[in-house]
């Protein structure tokens, strides 16, 4: 009789866990079949914690951007996608950037396509299907505001495997971020336009310095 109970007890036991997987199994197909997004925006099969924990718009955790000076990061939100149960960054989050980080030359005065700003290009054009053009305009600037690539190419890095430690980032997340650095990596150096563009930034700096310094000594008088 004992037998006949342990293996009634074992026989629940691997039905619950047989449902289980199902259940999480044909969730995950269904979210890949009825959207248009790609498997970095997937729920990792087998995770069901990602998955409900990705459910509510108020789990979604803060994530840390390197701006394009990057000596300086700031943080901003991400937000709850519904339909692929995850967390990823908010559409707005350049708009962020570009009013916490420290700008080195006015966007007032030299447009963001004159500094350089043009999002995602060559094998990195992928990163703007899931959120992640900011990260591609932070690395024109950086090149632009600093001259300096491998700093600029690992910050564009540390950026892109940001949206990876996000709940319900996808199982190929960090695989498409290498990608994105790998493409820049090889491009080489630093372009004459990126140094024209330092020097330009670089003046108008030193200009609103010498204003601000001045207007110190105005005021004190």
């Amino acid at each position: 009789m004992e037998y006949f109970q342990d293996n009634q007890k074992l026989s629940k036991i691997k039905k619950f866990i047989i449902y289980s997987t199902l259940t999480i199994v044909s969730l995950n197909l269904l979210v890949l079949i009825s959207t248009s997004y790609t498997p970095l925006d997937i729920p990792l099969l087998g995770n069901p914690l990602a998955i409900f924990t990705a459910i509510s718009k108020n789990t979604c955790p803060k994530i840390t951007v390197k701006c394009p000076l990057p000596k300086y990061s700031i943080e901003v939100p991400t937000c709850h996608n519904a339909t692929t149960l995850s967390c990823q960054p908010c559409q707005n989050t350049w708009n962020e950037i570009k009013v916490k980080c420290p700008i080195h030359c006015g966007f007032d005065l030299i447009s963001e396509e004159d500094q350089g700003v043009d999002g995602c290009s060559g094998p990195g054009k992928v990163l703007e299907v899931y959120g992640l053009k900011y990260a591609c305009n932070v690395h024109d600037l950086c090149y632009s505001y600093t001259n300096k690539k491998k700093k600029c190419d690992q910050a564009l890095l540390y950026n892109l495997l940001q949206k990876c430690s996000l709940p319900g980032a996808g199982p190929l997340c960090k695989e498409l971020s290498m990608v994105g650095y790998y493409s820049v990596e090889a491009a080489g150096r630093i372009l004459d336009f990126h140094q024209e563009v330092k020097q330009d930034c670089d003046k108008i700096s030193e200009a609103f310095t010498e204003l601000y310094q001045y207007q110190k000594k105005f005021v004190r008088a």
